[in-house]
């Protein structure tokens, strides 16, 4: 796992390291804690805050950074040697690589209205995707089309683009049109301050999906729904936090986190019904950011007090897991019982028959 500071330093941690007791806090209390096994120290490499880190998905070899220093850097993971960097005119907001795609390309969203398209590969700044009126926060590629990407910014609009075509965007995304009983709007105005007349008339003949800035994108891992975010406090609106959707096979009900400040929620992904809230701790410590272990379940949030605390699920007793194992054979027992008499019915009397 990675991690970035806001004094331009990146760690890295092994997940698989075996973890220390330590105590911790006022009353000394025991908790497990990770070290951090290399980093790049402070200015060493970025010299402002570190804003977004990737690794590249073909080769946990390599990774990305940016940072408020304008720069999108790539890194030697064995080595943490940087191995290129680009240099940009404007502040970085975040960065997306392809987790399907055959090409090198690294979407680029900067305080300016632009989206920068840079090749690893041959190290130029390929191209620029122009559209947005705003600040463009958010970059997500499509896990089935290598060359669809989506951004959000500012302006409250979500844009779909074919990269091969960087004339103007496929399409945006339009709150007002959605399918009935599907979206969640919560605060009309949101992050804005704007009322309902006044947003009509600053957004009228635009596709807007949020009224407020949209601060995070995130696909479901079968490509077919997108999620956006936006925070609802006016000093977060300008910042970037992607919400996590959890892999269709590891949880029932499919989840969604966000952040809201000081807590992490969950949220049915189809009805917004809130599942749960996950809090650090009574401290009330900010969350600046968090991550999750993909095809895995577990959460990373990082504190504003420079800490990484992780959320696990709590693990069956070895009881339990021979209890359900029981029931999973008793069950599959009574399937293929079920299978057998539906055949022989069958043949008997040349008409279909289903056992519930």
């Amino acid at each position: 796992m990675l991690s970035g500071g806001a004094d331009g330093a990146i760690q890295l941690f092994d997940l698989e390291c075996e973890r220390a007791v330590e105590k911790v806090g006022k009353n000394g209390e025991p908790v497990e804690v990770l070290r951090a096994i290399d980093e790049v120290p402070r200015r060493q490499g970025h010299r402002f805050g570190v804003t977004s880190l990737h690794f590249y998905p073909f080769d946990l070899g390599l990774f990305t950074s940016t940072s408020y220093d304008r720069t999108l850097r790539v890194w030697d993971t064995n080595t943490l040697d940087e191995a290129s960097a680009f240099t940009f005119d404007t502040r970085i907001s975040t960065q997306a690589i392809s987790p399907v795609a055959s090409h090198c390309l690294v979407a680029v969203g900067a305080a300016s209205s632009t989206i920068r398209l840079c090749d690893l590969k041959s190290g130029a700044d390929t191209q620029s995707l122009l559209g947005h009126s705003g600040q463009v926060l958010s970059v997500s590629w499509s896990p089935r089309d290598e060359y669809i990407l989506t951004s959000g910014g500012t302006d409250g609009t979500v844009r779909l683009w074919d990269v091969r075509r960087a004339v103007a965007c496929l399409a945006s995304l339009d709150y007002a049109n959605r399918h009935a009983g599907t979206g969640v709007l919560a605060g009309q105005g949101g992050a804005t301050g704007l009322n309902a007349d006044e947003w009509a008339r600053r957004t009228a003949g635009s596709n807007i999906a949020h009224r407020g800035a949209v601060n995070g994108l995130a696909w479901t891992d079968d490509g077919r729904y997108l999620v956006n975010f936006g925070f609802l406090l006016r000093n977060a609106r300008s910042r970037t936090q992607n919400p996590i959707v959890t892999p269709q096979s590891l949880s029932s009900p499919d989840l969604v986190f966000a952040i809201s400040r000081t807590e992490i929620l969950s949220f049915d992904l189809f009805t917004g019904a809130l599942v749960q809230r996950l809090e650090p701790d009574l401290r009330k410590r900010v969350i600046n950011a968090f991550a999750a272990r993909p095809r895995q379940i577990g959460l990373y949030a990082g504190m504003d007090d420079g800490t990484i605390i992780a959320w696990s699920p709590q693990l069956m007793s070895d009881e339990e897991e021979e209890e359900l194992e029981r029931e999973l054979e008793e069950r599959k027992r009574k399937k293929q019982g079920r299978n057998v008499l539906d055949e022989v019915y069958r043949s008997l009397m040349e008409a279909p028959i289903t056992f519930t």
